[in-house]
């Protein structure tokens, strides 16, 4: 059978197929790596937990960066932590959020079940970013709009500008 050249050939193709597949199946894991996956992957895994804003014009690591801490925040989402360190993420430095009055929720013990709170609390988020870093100003609001629960109210402020609430001159 090894002297037949032509078998020997024509057995190699399937070996050559069979490594091949081989090969994409032990790599697999590495596709959702954010570490290590092609540049157009970090895209795809960051869609896929919620992150549809990355640029695809930022650095690379900046991608990868970003995919990598927002997965560790998806838990965090809608809190004053997972704000802070997406926000600290995006724009590389320090940032200040502050809730006058939680977002929470009021235990029923006689029914075990879950009630909104009272009415008349409102939670209030005061964020303060610096000026620099990759994301507009536009693209910061997004952002703090779509992390926030929606019962919360927010004023925003970059550097010495204010973002939200819109003032007279930036509706017009």
């Amino acid at each position: 059978m090894h002297d037949d050249d032509f078998l020997m050939r024509y057995l190699r193709i399937f070996q050559d197929m069979g490594d091949t597949f081989l090969d994409t199946i032990d790599g697999l894991e590495h596709a959702f790596d954010a570490s290590v996956t092609p540049t157009s992957m970090v895209r795809v895994l960051g869609s896929w937990i919620g992150l549809e804003y990355l640029d695809e014009e930022l650095p690379d690591e900046v991608q990868r960066s970003l995919v990598r801490e927002y997965s560790t925040l998806v838990a965090w989402r809608g809190t004053r932590y997972g704000l802070e360190r997406l926000l600290a993420a995006i724009t590389g430095a320090g940032v200040i959020v502050r809730d006058d009055a939680a977002a929470y929720f009021v235990p029923q013990p006689a029914i075990n079940e879950w009630e909104p709170a009272p009415a008349g609390i409102r939670s209030h988020v005061f964020v303060a970013v610096p000026d620099g870093g990759w994301a507009s100003d536009d693209d910061l609001l997004r952002i703090v709009q779509r992390e926030l629960p929606a019962t919360v109210t927010f004023e925003m402020r970059r550097g010495p500008r204010t973002l939200w609430p819109l003032s007279e001159s930036r509706v017009a």
